[in-house]
């Protein structure tokens, strides 16, 4: 499993940036990731982010490397396409 307060910060981060959003979140144990569905307005978006992330950052650092990666932005433009967020960077599933 994933650290808890990893997966807080990723809430805290997708709150801020999607005021009134609701949240899913699951892991994929043979996949080794944990997915987030993002229901905002009339958007479901959806997000797979990588073990090795979660690993390699600290709960404090993931809104900032999110934010430097441009998370909300590119999800606000592609729309339903699942985003995957690796260690380097985002790249479409």
């Amino acid at each position: 499993m994933i650290d808890q307060e990893k997966i807080k910060a990723v809430h805290g981060y997708v709150k801020d940036e999607f005021q009134g959003c609701l949240i899913e979140d699951t892991y994929d144990k043979l996949r080794t990731v944990q997915t987030f569905r993002i229901i905002y307005e009339e958007s479901i978006f959806l997000i797979t982010i990588l073990r090795e992330f979660f690993d390699d950052n600290s709960p404090s650092d993931i809104p900032a490397l999110l934010r430097s990666f441009l998370l909300a932005e590119h999800l606000r433009d592609i729309g339903s396409t699942p985003l995957i967020v690796t260690k380097e960077g985002l790249k479409l599933e």
